[in-house]
């Protein structure tokens, strides 16, 4: 299937609105970096620029999720590394945000039983 022809103006449309969305989604990452955004805020986020990022790259956002770390989670709760905010079922949605849940809640019982000398 042959694309669509576009005027110049069309095409100049497109190219100022994919270049918005690419900032507004690093602006996203980067407070969930910062923490200034939790995933579950992200997640409920009903807007364009949140529904075509890849979980994965939201979960490499996320402080002290690694690339590899990411992996592994999408992995374990049977998410494949291609899809998208938009895509996450409900079930998909709670089993990612319980177990990043659990893994912070462990992470801080941790912490606190190293400054506890335990």
């Amino acid at each position: 299937m042959k694309a669509p022809q576009l005027s110049a103006e069309q095409r100049k449309m497109g190219i100022c609105k994919a270049v918005r969305l690419r900032r507004e989604r690093a602006a996203i990452k980067q407070k969930l970096r910062r923490g200034k955004l939790s995933l579950e805020q992200v997640i409920s986020m009903d807007n364009e620029a949140v529904s075509k990022i890849k979980v994965i790259e939201i979960l490499e956002s996320l402080p002290k999720i690694g690339k590899l770390s990411a992996r592994h989670i999408m992995e374990e709760l049977e998410i494949s590394p291609d899809r998208r905010i938009r895509g996450l079922g409900s079930r998909q949605r709670e089993a990612l945000l319980d177990y990043l849940d659990t893994r912070t809640r462990r992470s801080s019982s941790k912490k606190k039983r190293m400054k506890h000398g335990r």
